[in-house]
């Protein structure tokens, strides 16, 4: 018994007895795909937000920790936030991201080119 590509999909591999990889049944069943999703990984109950580990509230603790400890504390009337202040924050939490993301971007075409200089020296 031995494993060779689906010949549907050409990517996964399956074992030679079998006409399809798993995935490729599933999706001619017409069967979704289920994904799971993660929780946060300090309280384990909710779901963490896309690209962090933590959900939107442990992570807001934990910058007001992060503050307090920094000697940044605020008023307490100044951190309660009203429902419409939640989706800006959201959205000011997703600009960040896609920043941080961009700026990774740009810094590993940098190193390529830097690894390509390294190279064409040699």
């Amino acid at each position: 018994m031995g494993f060779i590509k689906c010949p549907r999909c050409e990517l996964n591999y399956m074992k030679d007895t079998d006409k399809y990889c798993a995935i490729c049944l599933r999706e001619l069943r017409g069967e979704e795909q289920v994904d799971e999703i993660e929780l946060c990984s300090v309280c384990g109950e909710s779901p963490a937000m896309p690209g962090k580990d933590m959900c939107l509230f442990c992570l807001r603790e934990m910058n007001a920790q992060n503050n307090t400890l920094n000697g940044d504390e605020d008023d307490d009337e100044d951190t309660e936030l009203d429902e419409d202040d939640d989706d800006i924050e959201l959205d000011e939490e997703v600009d960040d991201i896609d920043d941080e993301a961009m700026n990774d971007a740009l810094s590993l075409d940098e190193m390529a080119e830097d690894e390509d200089d390294f190279i064409d020296e040699d």
